[in-house]
């Protein structure tokens, strides 16, 4: 479609520290190549003694298709807010692009305001059009993934065990829903 939305929850932590994201998120096609979105999310922080935090922040995105088989995505995260804490300024920028039928490659650079410059790259395999096997390495703060993907009608979902440099091993589960009202 032209437009689409979606909600976000992301929590981790244990008894002494505990961080959760919550987001509301729309996209929208303005031409055939050029789409922009944004994402408005809430982080809340607990850590033992000192009580809880929170700020409320939007990021904003564009993804353009210049030729076939090639994307470009750029992502400027805090966009209206100020450096406070864990919640930083920054953004990213990546190509992804088609290596060979069925397997697609993707590489970003992020920058943080006061943090080192990450890269990233990941590969993607279509075992099928309903199953994909994905690996990356890079970045920070999280250093290699390995993970899973398939979809069932309308449901897609997507599986990672990631390596954070300060989670140890990590879990990473998505569910979507798409295709609906086609």
């Amino acid at each position: 479609g032209k437009s689409a939305m979606g909600v976000r929850y992301e929590g981790y932590g244990f008894s002494l520290y505990r961080e959760q994201v919550f987001g509301v998120m729309g996209g929208y096609r303005v031409a055939s190549r050029l789409g922009v979105g944004v994402l408005v999310r809430r982080l809340q922080v607990l850590v033992a003694g000192l009580g809880a935090h929170g700020w409320t922040v939007f990021d904003l995105g564009a993804r353009v298709l210049p030729v076939k088989g090639v994307a470009l995505g750029f992502v400027a995260w805090n966009v209206g807010g100020t450096k406070v804490g864990l919640l930083g300024q920054g953004g990213m920028v990546g190509i992804g692009f088609e290596v060979a039928p069925g397997l697609a490659m993707g590489v970003d650079v992020r920058k943080e305001a006061g943090m080192p410059t990450g890269v990233s790259t990941g590969l993607e395999y279509g075992v099928r059009d309903r199953a994909w096997l994905r690996g990356g390495a890079g970045g920070r703060p999280e250093r290699l993934s390995l993970g899973v993907g398939v979809r069932y009608g309308v449901f897609r979902v997507d599986y990672a065990a990631v390596y954070h440099t300060v989670l140890g091993i990590s879990h990473r589960l998505s569910v979507v829903v798409g295709g609906l009202g086609r």
